[in-house]
């Protein structure tokens, strides 16, 4: 026996799919960010990378993500402010990243350069890495 399912019952099965998967990450993100460090890190960044994750793993992706955006977005504004006159510290600025994917390789590249590093906060790998994978040129370096 065949049931049929609306186009509308399949749109909003998705969207609470949807729903959920983000509330789950957020609640997984609002724990583990006071804590995570770099070797948690690449774990949770080579999640982007499964071509069929579990729902923990889109979790973890999803933490890596947000995580690699914001300090993304805040380095790239420091580059940027610049040319208004600031003079933010090199380490604490990068031009933009070709994409969040990009960061998030970056970062994995950086890391698994610098075992030494692993114990490092999450965040503090993220910056290293982009400060020098992506430096600010406006900074002149």
């Amino acid at each position: 026996m065949k049931i049929w399912v609306g186009e509308q019952q399949v749109r909003n099965m998705t969207l609470v799919h949807l729903a959920s998967i983000v509330l789950i990450g957020f609640l997984f993100q609002a724990k583990e960010a006071q804590s995570t460090t770099v070797e948690q890190g690449i774990k949770y960044c080579e999640a982007n990378f499964i071509e069929q994750p579990t729902l923990q793993q889109v979790a973890l992706a999803n933490f890596c993500l947000g995580m690699t955006d914001g300090v993304a977005r805040i380095m790239t504004l420091n580059c940027f402010s610049v040319k208004d006159g600031a003079k933010p510290e090199a380490y604490l600025s990068a031009d933009p990243p070709p994409s969040t994917r990009a960061a998030v390789q970056a970062f994995l590249n950086w890391a698994k350069e610098n075992p030494q590093e692993w114990g490092e906060e999450f965040n503090v790998g993220l910056m290293q890495s982009m400060y020098l994978t992506f430096p600010c040129m406006a900074l002149g370096k």
